[in-house]
């Protein structure tokens, strides 16, 4: 009975933090959506601070869970806790990465720059990224090209 109950007990906190680190992937990306650099320290931080916080909530909820059965506390806290922050560190790079990427962003990011920024800009995406690209925004004038 017990083992049934902290189980659930375990995996509701492993959804909830699921749950808040996308959430908190959603609500940082809106300031460096616009940006036409990609800050990668800015989103390293976010995603290995968020990491490092819901790892060590897990791990003091083992522990406190298992305070009476010290050799599954351990056992459980290195199988779940520690390869658990490179999955949620690597998973909210990767979303911080692929909202950045989003075709609505980087047109709106085209809007803003300039013409020769704007060429650094579609000479850096990926092909694949490019060919997603409405007609307009893909070309360049010579006329922008000459200022």
């Amino acid at each position: 009975m017990f083992a049934l109950f902290d189980g659930l007990i375990i995996l509701g906190y492993i959804a909830a933090l699921g749950l808040s680190l996308t959430l908190i992937v959603r609500l940082v990306r809106r300031d460096k959506d616009l940006e036409p650099e990609f800050d990668g320290f800015y989103f390293l931080r976010w995603s290995f601070g968020c990491a490092i916080l819901g790892q060590t909530g897990l791990i003091v909820l083992l522990c406190i869970i298992f305070w009476n059965r010290q050799a599954l506390a351990v056992g459980f806290t290195a199988l779940l806790g520690f390869p658990g922050w490179f999955v949620a560190s690597g998973g909210m790079q990767q979303g911080f990465f692929r909202r950045y990427n989003r075709i609505v962003n980087i047109i709106r990011r085209l809007e803003l720059l300039g013409p020769a920024e704007r060429i650094a800009l579609l000479e850096s995406l990926p092909p694949k990224i490019l060919a997603q690209l409405p007609g307009d925004y893909r070309i360049v004038s010579w006329e922008e090209n000459k200022r």
